[in-house]
C-alpha cells in the first residue's frame, strides 16, 4: 500500500519589524532639563525598556512612549543630534539645537540684560537680605566675568536704560540704582517698596514693580508717581514695554495659572493674557514679538506670542528671564546658569498642527 502524499509544510513567516526612523523633533531648539518630542515609526510599545536616546554620546531620560512619539528630558552635555535605538537597530542622526552655556554659578531672580556692545549683565541676587561680594556681573565672550555693583543688597531687576548705562533694583532695599562712568552705581530713587522688574517706555520713562501691587513710574527728571496697580505677587514683577508704549507684566502668585497683565501708556489695564503656569521674564525683538519665560515644573522654556496663541520655541527646565541682543542672540535664564541661541528663521517659524503648543487666551480688561 503506497504512502499518503503529505502536504508541504508551510513555516510561519516572520512578521517584518517596521522600519525605525525620525521624522521630526519638536521644538527644536532647547537646554539640558528640557523635554522634546520626538515623532517617528517603530517606537515598538511591546519593547519599551529596550528602547534608549541619545543625543550625541549622552542618553536621555525617556518618560514617554507610543508607536509614533516619544518623550524624553534632554541630558546635560547634550550633543547636537539625536537618534533612537533599538536592540539592534537605531534610527539616522536628526538635527536639533542644544543652547550654549553661557555663564553658571549666578543667582538670578528676573532678565538678565545685554548692553549695544553685547556684553551680557546677570545677577547673584543671594538670599533675602544677604549681601554677596559681587551681586553683578559683566559676562562677555572673551574674558572672565567682571563683577561690579559692589553694596547692592538683593539685586533683582536690571535694564539697559536710553542713557546707554545699567539700572538695578533692589527687592531689599527699594532703591533703583544706576551705573556711572565709573562702573560705581549710585541711588537714583529710593522707598519704592519690594522693588523688582524695571522697564522702559519709548518716551524713556521707566516703571517699576513693586511685588507688593504698584507699578511706580519714574520720569526724565527723577520724578517718581505712581503709574498703576495689580495684584502682589509672591517672587518678583517682570516687565517689558513693547514699541506702542504699552507695557506688559507678570508676576507669579500662589494660583496654578497666571496672567500677563497690558497696560496702555496711561497706566490703565486693558487686557489680560491667561494660561500660563508661572510667567517670568518678558522680552519683546525689533518686530514687536513677545517672548516669555515659564517657570512652571514639567511645563517649562521659552513662548512666543503667535495670532493665535502662544508657543513654546525653546524646551527649558523653569526659566526665570530672557534677553535679546539686537534680535541676533537669545539668552535664556534659568535660576543659576545662562544659556545664548544664534536667532534664525527656524526659530520664528510657522508651526504645524503637529506641533501646536497654543495655551494663551487675551481678553479685554474693564476699564
Amino acid at each position: 500500500m503506497s504512502a499518503r502524499a503529505r502536504p508541504p509544510v508551510r513555516r510561519a513567516e516572520r512578521p517584518k519589524r517596521p522600519r525605525l526612523a525620525i521624522d521630526r523633533v519638536w521644538p527644536h531648539y532647547a537646554i539640558p532639563g528640557g523635554r522634546l518630542d520626538i515623532g517617528g515609526r517603530g517606537f515598538t510599545v511591546d519593547q519599551a525598556p529596550r528602547l534608549r536616546v541619545f543625543f550625541g554620546d549622552e542618553e536621555a531620560h525617556l518618560y514617554r512612549v507610543s508607536s509614533t512619539r516619544l518623550g524624553v528630558r534632554v541630558p546635560d552635555g547634550a550633543g547636537d543630534e539625536v537618534r533612537v535605538c533599538l536592540n539592534d537597530r537605531e534610527t539616522e542622526p536628526h538635527p536639533v539645537t542644544i543652547g550654549r552655556l553661557f555663564a553658571e554659578d549666578l543667582h538670578i531672580v528676573a532678565n538678565p540684560v545685554y548692553d549695544p556692545r553685547g556684553n551680557l549683565y546677570s545677577t547673584v541676587s543671594g538670599r533675602r537680605g544677604e549681601k554677596v561680594p559681587h551681586p553683578v556681573y559683566r559676562l562677555t565672550d572673551e574674558g572672565d566675568p567682571e563683577p561690579m555693583g559692589d553694596g547692592i543688597v538683593n539685586p533683582t531687576g536690571l535694564a539697559w536704560g536710553p542713557d546707554d548705562t545699567l539700572y538695578v533694583s533692589s527687592r531689599e532695599d527699594g532703591c533703583i540704582y544706576r551705573m556711572g562712568d565709573d562702573g560705581v552705581f549710585h541711588v537714583l530713587a529710593e522707598n519704592l517698596g519690594c522693588a523688582t522688574g524695571i522697564g522702559f517706555s519709548p518716551t524713556g520713562d521707566m516703571v517699576i514693580g513693586d511685588r507688593d501691587g504698584t507699578l511706580y513710574r519714574i520720569d526724565a527728571e527723577s520724578d517718581v508717581s505712581v503709574f498703576s496697580h495689580l495684584r502682589a505677587s509672591v517672587s518678583a514683577y517682570h516687565l517689558a514695554f513693547n514699541s506702542y508704549g504699552y507695557l506688559f507684566v507678570s508676576g507669579p502668585t500662589l494660583s496654578s495659572r497666571d496672567q500677563i497683565v497690558e497696560f496702555r501708556p496711561d497706566g490703565a489695564p486693558c487686557r489680560v493674557h491667561s494660561g500660563f503656569g508661572r510667567p517670568q521674564g518678558i522680552a519683546f525683538d525689533d518686530r514687536d514679538r513677545c517672548f516669555v519665560a515659564e517657570g512652571l515644573a514639567g511645563d517649562a522654556g521659552l513662548f512666543l506670542f503667535t495670532p493665535t496663541g502662544a508657543r513654546r520655541v525653546i524646551s527649558a527646565p523653569p526659566l526665570v528671564g530672557v534677553a535679546l541682543n539686537d534680535s541676533r542672540t537669545l539668552a535664556v535664564a534659568t535660576s543659576d546658569s545662562i544659556y545664548e541661541f544664534d536667532l534664525d528663521l527656524a526659530l520664528l517659524r510657522e508651526f504645524g498642527e503637529e506641533e501646536a503648543d497654543d495655551r494663551v487666551w487675551s481678553e479685554d480688561r474693564p476699564q
